[in-house]
């Protein structure tokens, strides 16, 4: 119950952050971070680079005061805080300056609730969820819930980055790739399209069928 409690705060202090970004006059209560990831930690992602979005905490109280904040010759701050989120469109072409945010509130919100005994991180909405004897389903609610978009997109554009690959699946969810290869086949689970030798999976068929398992 305490865990559960202290997310919800979260949530609502993650709301006042988006409204910062959604709000900020000339991009000054947000930074966008590009990291090139050349180590051999990063060498099996499939992205050229990570994008990290931070907020000013303290923005707020500036511009109640009818003040800006400037940082000059720095490229951190101590009030900083990191907005957990996807990220859709470049950020590079853009210049950093973010299009539109996608808060899905009710759904976090729902789903919380749903999971609030398995909560294990209050910063992400970690949940552990154990399903049958010998197998633990992990995943973080919140960042899955707030969408970043550095650029306009078409309902193509928008289809194509709700679609999920096997391993996409597997990873998030905390499945085993045997057990998701026989639902498949089974026809628990259906490709919305194919990619040359690839199935491709929508979120919202995935996550049905995710939620079938825990009943």
């Amino acid at each position: 119950m305490f865990e559960y409690k202290k997310v919800l705060k979260e949530v609502e202090r993650l709301e006042s952050m988006i409204d910062v970004i959604e709000n900020s006059k000339d991009n000054s209560g947000y930074r966008v971070q590009i990291s090139y990831c050349n180590g051999k930690l990063y060498s099996e992602g499939s992205d050229e680079y990570l994008v990290d979005i931070y907020v000013i905490d303290d923005y707020q109280s500036y511009s109640k005061q009818g003040k800006q904040i400037e940082l000059v010759n720095i490229s951190n701050h101590e009030l900083e805080e990191k907005l957990p989120c996807k990220v859709y469109g470049d950020p590079i072409q853009s210049k950093g300056v973010i299009k539109s945010i996608k808060f899905n509130k009710e759904a976090i919100l729902e789903e919380l609730k749903e999971n609030e005994k398995y909560i294990v991180n209050t910063k992400l909405g970690i949940i552990e969820k154990p399903i049958g004897e010998n197998k633990i389903i992990s995943k973080s609610i919140i960042p899955n819930n707030i969408e970043v978009y550095f650029s306009d997109y078409t309902s193509k554009e928008c289809i194509e980055n709700m679609l999920m690959v096997k391993n996409e699946i597997t990873e998030e969810f905390g499945m085993n790739p045997s057990y998701f290869d026989v639902s498949v086949q089974r026809g628990k689970l259906n490709p919305y399209m194919k990619k040359g030798k690839t199935n491709l999976y929508l979120r919202r068929d995935v996550e049905k069928f995710i939620k079938q398992l825990d009943h």
